[in-house]
């Protein structure tokens, strides 16, 4: 039993220390400093580590993953962010500008179909915590992780259910707080994985061969 978790422990983080090395050939040590609409016009990524603004959090539309037997804590949250230029911002500017007094309750609201960018974050450690409105926030800093991760079958399957335009592919995933690691924590972080990983392997197979469980 002990074998196994040693050598799957390793293998995890092994993985992460890739991860890290990978996102290092991509995201430089400075942010770069762009709006949102910057962000989705300019096709390739060169820098992953960015500083994005102008944009609106859709706190309301927030998924999340929560520890096992807990209903209310938040292990990992998803909030998806829109620019100026998406549809239904666009909309929602042509009613401002129609009612500058309110939007009366019977004209209907606009609805998010589609989004590029959604932002996943640790800050959020319970429900309650999460805002229940949409937020006009200065920026949002962290790495652009498509490269080393993607979303889970079970969140593209909830924002489906809402966003019905939603194109997974094409989505950007934006973490938020994540920088650079440090080119020697990388490498101690791989390097150490293996290595315990192939002290379980030896320790399982040395097992075996002195007739040990």
């Amino acid at each position: 039993m002990w074998k196994l978790v040693v050598i799957v422990a390793g293998g995890v983080i092994a993985f992460g220390g890739w991860k890290d090395f990978r996102l290092r050939g991509i995201a430089e040590a400075e942010a770069q400093e762009m709006t949102l609409a910057q962000l989705l016009g300019a096709g390739a990524i060169e820098n992953a580590h960015v500083k994005i603004s102008e944009y609106a959090a859709v706190y309301p539309e927030t998924i999340y993953r929560a520890p096992k037997n807990s209903e209310t804590s938040v292990k990992v949250a998803y909030y998806p962010i829109l620019s100026p230029e998406n549809v239904f911002m666009k909309e929602l500017a042509e009613l401002a500008e129609k009612f500058p007094n309110g939007v009366p309750e019977t004209e209907p609201l606009p609805v998010i179909e589609e989004f590029k960018v959604i932002v996943k974050t640790h800050r959020f450690k319970s429900t309650d915590e999460i805002p229940d409105i949409f937020a006009t926030e200065e920026t949002v800093q962290g790495i652009i992780v498509n490269e080393v991760e993607s979303m889970g079958a079970e969140e593209i399957r909830l924002l489906k259910q809402t966003f019905g335009k939603l194109d997974a592919d094409e989505l950007l995933m934006l973490e938020e707080g994540r920088l650079p690691a440090p080119v020697g924590k990388a490498a101690l972080q791989l390097g150490g994985g293996v290595l315990l990983s192939l002290v379980g392997f030896g320790w399982l197979l040395f097992g075996r061969g002195r007739g040990g469980g």
